[in-house]
C-alpha cells in the first residue's frame, strides 16, 4: 500500500491517505464536481488506438520534465497563470501552493501542485473525454483494488478559455515500470495477479466502450497485419512466422463469451509505477472500459520473464488456453504499436522491445507462449 505521508497506518487505503492529505492542506473534504453521464462516457474514442505514447505520473526527484518526442501540437497551450487561474477560482485552498511542470504527454499537461499532489489537464479534446471516463469510473472502482490507484480528489470544470473537465489527483512515489527493477519479479506478478483478479469483476451496461480494447482479436487483425508487415523482423532479429503463428492460433481459438469484465485499457509499463523495487500505484486510467480480460493480461508479457509470467497467471486463476493465447496476442500486437510508436521515443523502444524480445526471438519454439 502507499505509505500516507501524514500517517503512521501502513494498512491506511491510498485514496484514504490522499483523502487526508487534502483535508490537512484545505481543511475540507476532497470536492466532487459534476459527474459525467453515461451518455458522455459511453464510448471511449482511444487516442492510443495505433499508437502508444505514455505519460508516467511520477518521475525520480532532480529528474528532467518527460515530452512525448514528436507529438503533435497541443490544441490548448497550458501554462502556469491557466493552472493558477484555474485553481484560485476551483481549489482556493490549494491555489497558492508551489506549482511547477511535472510531465508533459500526448494527452495531459501534469502539474506538481505542492510534494503531494498533481493537476492533469487534458491538452486535446479526445483526451478531455478520457478524463471524464476516469472522474466517473475509478471512484466507482477503487475501493475494491488492492494497488494504489489516482482517484481524485477534485473534479475541475471548464473555465474560460479553458474548455475541458481537469483532476486534482494524488501525487504517487515511484518511476515507471518501464525504467525500473522489480526487487522480486515473483512477488510483484502476485501482486499485479491479485489486483487485476479484483478488478476483472462484470461491468455494468453503462461502463464505458473501447472498441480498439478489450473485443474480439478478429477486430485488430487488419492492424496486426499491417504492423507485422513494416516492422524488419530480420534485422530486429524476430521471427515472423510465429508472430502469424501466435496470432492466428489465438483468433482460431476459444474466444470470451462471459459478460465483459472492467478492464484498465491501457496497462502496459509506462502506466505502472514502481519504488524501491515494488510497484507502488497502477495510473492512467482514462482508457478505462469493459471488455475480454485478455487484454489486460498482456500486460505479463510486459513486465515478467517466463517463470513469474507463470506464477502470475496461475494467481490470477482461470487462465485457461484460450485466455491465456489471446493474452499474448494483445501483448504483441501492443508490442509491435510501441515499435510504431518509438521513432524518436526511446520509452517506446524500450516497451516494444521488452514486448516483442520475450514472445518472437529468433529460435524459440512456437508453442511455449
Amino acid at each position: 500500500m502507499w505509505r500516507c505521508p501524514i500517517s503512521t497506518d501502513r494498512t491506511t487505503s491510498s485514496r484514504d491517505c490522499a483523502r487526508a492529505v487534502w483535508w490537512v492542506i484545505t481543511g475540507t473534504r476532497p470536492g466532487r464536481g459534476r459527474r459525467a453521464s453515461c451518455r458522455q462516457c459511453r464510448t471511449t474514442r482511444s487516442r492510443r488506438a495505433d499508437g502508444a505514447h505514455a505519460a508516467g505520473h511520477a518521475r525520480p526527484p532532480g529528474s528532467a520534465v518527460v515530452m512525448v518526442n514528436g507529438a503533435t501540437p497541443p490544441e490548448v497551450e497550458i501554462d502556469e497563470p491557466l493552472v493558477r487561474g484555474l485553481l484560485r477560482v476551483q481549489c482556493p485552498a490549494v491555489a497558492d501552493l508551489p506549482l511547477a511542470p511535472f510531465n508533459n504527454g500526448w494527452d495531459n499537461d501534469i502539474w506538481a501542485l505542492g510534494d503531494e499532489l498533481l493537476v492533469r489537464l487534458p491538452r486535446r479534446e479526445v483526451a478531455a473525454e478520457l478524463v471524464l471516463n476516469e472522474q466517473r469510473v475509478l471512484p466507482l472502482l477503487a475501493h475494491r483494488l488492492t494497488l494504489p490507484v489516482p482517484v481524485q480528489l477534485h473534479d475541475g470544470m471548464p473555465q474560460g478559455a479553458y474548455p475541458w473537465h481537469w483532476s486534482v489527483v494524488p501525487r504517487f512515489p515511484g518511476a515507471r515500470a518501464a525504467e525500473s527493477t522489480l526487487r522480486s519479479q515473483e512477488v510483484e506478478a502476485l501482486r499485479l495477479a491479485r489486483f487485476l483478479r479484483a478488478l476483472h469483476e462484470p461491468a455494468p451496461d453503462d461502463a464505458p466502450e473501447n472498441v480498439f480494447r478489450g473485443g474480439p482479436l478478429s477486430s485488430r487483425t487488419d492492424t496486426f497485419l499491417e504492423l507485422k508487415d513494416l516492422i524488419p523482423c530480420t534485422e530486429l532479429g524476430y521471427d515472423i512466422l510465429r508472430m502469424e503463428h501466435v496470432w492466428s492460433r489465438a483468433e482460431a481459438g476459444p474466444q470470451w463469451t462471459a459478460p465483459p469484465v472492467w478492464l484498465h485499457g491501457d496497462l502496459h509499463a509506462a502506466n505502472i509505477l514502481v519504488d524501491d523495487g515494488r510497484i507502488s500505484a497502477v495510473i492512467d486510467w482514462g482508457d478505462v472500459c469493459s471488455g475480454d480480460p485478455a487484454c489486460d493480461l498482456a500486460v505479463a508479457w510486459m513486465l515478467f520473464d517466463a517463470e513469474a509470467r507463470e506464477v502470475f497467471l496461475r494467481e490470477y486463476g482461470d487462465a485457461s488456453p484460450g485466455l491465456r493465447a489471446r493474452a499474448g496476442a494483445w501483448a504483441l500486437l501492443f508490442g509491435l504499436i510501441y515499435w510504431r510508436a518509438s521513432d524518436g521515443d526511446p520509452l517506446m523502444a524500450i516497451m516494444s522491445r521488452a514486448v516483442l524480445d520475450r514472445i518472437v526471438p529468433v529460435g524459440r519454439a512456437s508453442d511455449d507462449l
